[in-house]
């Protein structure tokens, strides 16, 4: 995925989060590797729910508003991380994004590397 070596190549730490229900080790495979994950089924919660999260920043060790998120679930990939002091943003692949999502992941990975999240907010 490129988007995604883009943001790693910018020196940023990358992060999934999923609601897995069991392992499954062909989702590390197909995806470039990630400093961090949450699995649902080891944190022992699902997204949108606050410990998901929670355990993202701890494991990522910085403040929630230097963390941005995106997933294509409204609830568990936006207003979820909003509601920690994340900056969560919706992907809506079908071709029309509002102000508060992207249609795709190069346009969030170029957003994030022009409006880069920060401790401060």
């Amino acid at each position: 995925m490129e988007s995604l070596n883009q943001l790693k190549d910018a020196g940023l730490n990358l992060a999934l989060c999923s609601n897995l229900a069991a392992p499954c080790d062909s989702a590390k495979l197909l995806l470039p590797s990630f400093d961090v994950y949450g699995w649902s089924f080891e944190v022992g919660t699902i997204k949108p729910e606050p410990a998901i999260y929670r355990q993202m920043i701890e494991q990522l060790g910085c403040e929630a508003s230097a963390i941005a998120m995106i997933g294509d679930t409204l609830q568990a990939d936006m207003l979820g991380p909003i509601g920690q002091g994340m900056r969560g943003y919706h992907l809506q692949r079908e071709g029309k994004a509002d102000q508060c999502g992207f249609v795709s992941l190069m346009d969030f990975a170029a957003h994030v590397l022009q409006y880069p999240p920060s401790a401060n907010g």
